[in-house]
């Protein structure tokens, strides 16, 4: 989940058998290479910034619905995204875990009040995997008239990716979807259609960057130790292959 810095993916072919060749084949552990946290970095200032769904937002302020939205709590508003914060929560640089949660909501209304939907409270959970979850209240009528009340709805899962950089954590979802909870909360939309991306801010202090740092390379260390262990097989194969031209080349004059 977190993309760290680390060189080795952007080795040539040419670099990684120049480097196997010189390598030595008893690398260090990787235990001795790197260490992650053992405990959770604590967050208290995150900012959750998102744009709800973007075709829903001018539906809203079309002349059809002849709506609007309005914030309530730690939340505002600058087109063409709502902002969350302060969040807080938890993450676990050597689970790749991650926990934030708002608090605050957006409210949507239109077609006279027939529609009055206010998505309230969310909570971000990161997986080992990469994954994302949205979790929302939901509560209102939607644009049919039909009453919702929903607490804890498992609403949008997408990809997500982390960065370190300076001092600041961010988290991004880039093109979240509605799940199947998530659309029988909101039956406007189905399964599937995707919402707007959302991003997330927060200050870690020194320990956690580098904790986060450091587990992010022990968890891409194997496959840097096979890029190292395939690069010496080729580096000694091609040596092979370059002593038996030499060889007969020399046979032949």
């Amino acid at each position: 989940m977190l993309r760290s810095r680390i060189a080795a993916a952007g080795l040539t072919v040419g670099a990684l058998l120049a480097f196997g060749a010189a390598a030595p084949a008893s690398a260090a552990p990787a235990s001795e290479a790197v260490t992650a946290a053992d405990a959770e970095c604590e967050i208290v200032d995150a900012s959750l910034t998102w744009g709800f769904k973007e075709s829903f937002r001018a539906y809203i302020d079309g002349s059809i619905a002849n709506g609007e939205w309005t914030t309530d709590g730690a939340v505002s508003y600058a087109t063409p995204d709502f902002t969350w914060e302060p969040g807080a929560g938890s993450l676990d640089p050597e689970a790749d875990t991650a926990e934030l949660r708002f608090s605050g909501g957006i409210r949507f209304t239109g077609h006279g009040g027939i529609l009055d939907t206010t998505f309230s409270d969310p909570i971000v959970r990161v997986e080992a995997d990469g994954s994302a979850h949205v979790v929302i209240d939901v509560t209102g009528t939607t644009r049919d008239g039909e009453q919702i009340t929903a607490s804890g709805v498992d609403f949008l899962s997408g990809a997500a990716e982390s960065t370190v950089d300076d001092g600041q954590w961010t988290l991004v979802i880039a093109a979240p979807i509605l799940t199947e909870d998530g659309a029988e909360a909101f039956p406007d939309y189905p399964a599937g259609a995707e919402f707007d991306a959302m991003t997330i801010t927060a200050g870690i202090d020194e320990t956690c960057a580098e904790a986060l740092v450091a587990a992010a390379e022990a968890r891409e260390l194997p496959t840097r130790v096979g890029l190292i262990a395939g690069g010496a097989t080729a580096a000694a194969a091609l040596a092979v292959l370059v002593v038996g031209l030499v060889r007969r080349r020399g046979a032949q004059a």
